[in-house]
């Protein structure tokens, strides 16, 4: 994004003195600038006043104060804009204590990247913690942008994750990194010393981050925040089977940025829906052509061409996926039932076994390796597996009907009927399988 780039190596601002007191003149008070940010981001009018609310008593209007007079002090030539910078890294650590002090920082899955459950709530998760900032920030006369991570401090982000941080430009040229999630409080850095530009994206060149800064970055503006806001509603809407309204709302969030693989994938997924084959194809392409290290794209597209019975396309993506990130407990158990699917077996029992070390009660995975076992006539295994996975989602009714398979292997026949029952319990559909494991068993 162009302003995005040109805001990232940007220098100070020089020799404008009466542009810059014009503007300080020209500038709402701060419960009026909090009300207009608001509002561009989306909001109703009452979220605005929300927001005015919960930080009337920190008296922001200081903040602004402070900062025009430096601004003024250097534009009449009293000051540097390094002091400039002082009095803003100063205001900036106040605004962020007080943040600290009344949001909780709570787990990024969760729904509190909505501002108005930001406020009403008091707690957040790092969509959240950026509209914050940027509002708050915004109002008091810090220049605050928007990051898309794709490369935290260290390690990766996780399974389906994606995330967001702050960047503060200062008056002197330097910028500021923050990040409540990671911790992440950077010291003042030349933006252009530390990162490389990398298509649309900023790589950082140390390997060693003595900064602790995030290793690769994409710098955003309001447009990008509110596209990643209205992606985030739209999977509320997917996840309720409101198909249309995600759609709309994937949309317009393409509009407003459309080099965002948040909103690529969300739009795959919703053509994926609409069997839009091609569709999804040119949708997931574009996202690793614009991102090619986003675990998440490539699992995306693999799980789409074993759909589509590309098995081996499928394999090569899900090695990408795992690659990128190893603790994908959703990868491993999907590639270890390609595996499976293809004869490997010893395979597909070791991406099981490491998708289940991860995260131990995932069902999927549990159900796999408890069928792969019995197929080997380990039927205690097997059973061990099953009795998890229904402990897991006791309306399994594959982990059921497995379940009751190895209890007549092991000649526990009343036990093994019951619990062949309980999978047409869980799935009336599953009743033909059901009846004939009955009666293959003599139940």
């Amino acid at each position: 994004m162009v302003i995005a780039s040109s805001w990232a190596v940007g220098g100070a601002n020089g020799g404008r003195g009466q542009e810059i007191t014009a503007a300080i003149s020209a500038a709402p008070d701060v419960s009026s600038s909090i009300r207009v940010r608001v509002k561009d981001l989306g909001y109703a009018d009452d979220v605005g006043d929300q927001f005015v609310r919960l930080v009337a008593p920190w008296r922001p209007a200081d903040w602004k104060r402070r900062i025009d007079q430096a601004r003024r002090r250097e534009a009449d030539g009293k000051d540097t804009a390094s002091e400039v910078a002082r009095v803003q890294l100063r205001v900036l650590d106040e605004l962020r204590r007080r943040l600290a002090e009344s949001i909780e920082q709570v787990d990024g899955k969760s729904d509190k990247y909505h501002l108005h459950r930001v406020l009403e709530y008091r707690q957040s998760q790092c969509l959240g913690n950026c509209q914050l900032l940027l509002v708050l920030g915004g109002a008091v006369g810090l220049d605050v942008r928007p990051l898309d991570v794709m490369l935290p401090v260290k390690g990766d982000l996780g399974e389906h994750m994606f995330h967001n941080a702050s960047i503060v430009r200062l008056a002197d040229g330097r910028a500021r990194m923050v990040d409540e999630r990671w911790n992440l409080d950077s010291q003042p850095f030349v933006f252009t010393e530390h990162y490389w530009r990398e298509g649309v994206h900023w790589r950082l060149l140390d390997d060693d981050n003595p900064l602790r800064l995030h290793r690769l970055i994409r710098v955003r503006d309001l447009r990008g925040l509110k596209s990643d806001l209205w992606t985030s509603i739209g999977y509320s809407r997917m996840r309720a089977s409101r198909l249309d309204e995600a759609r709309h709302f994937f949309t317009r969030a393409h509009e407003l940025d459309p080099e965002s693989t948040f909103t690529l994938l969300a739009l795959a997924q919703v053509a994926a829906a609409d069997g839009k084959w091609g569709e999804v194809d040119a949708l997931v392409a574009r996202s690793l052509q614009l991102d090619p290290e986003r675990a998440v794209a490539h699992a995306l597209r693999a799980s789409l061409a074993a759909g589509a019975g590309r098995r081996q396309e499928a394999m090569s993506s899900y090695n990408s996926a795992i690659r990128l990130v190893p603790e994908s407990p959703d990868a491993l158990c999907a590639r270890g039932l390609l595996h499976r699917d293809l004869g490997h077996e010893e395979e597909a029992i070791a991406d099981l076994t490491e998708s289940l070390r991860i995260r131990p009660q995932h069902g999927p995975a549990l159900v796999g390796r408890g069928g792969l076992y019995a197929q080997r006539g380990e039927h205690s295994l097997a059973l061990a597996d099953l009795d998890a996975a229904i402990a897991a989602d006791s309306s399994d009714a594959l982990a059921h009907l497995q379940r009751g398979v190895a209890l007549a292997h092991l000649r526990r026949n009343v036990e093994a009927r019951r619990s062949i029952e309980a999978s047409i319990t869980a799935d009336p559909e599953s009743r033909p399988r059901a009846e004939a494991a009955i009666q293959r068993f003599g139940l």
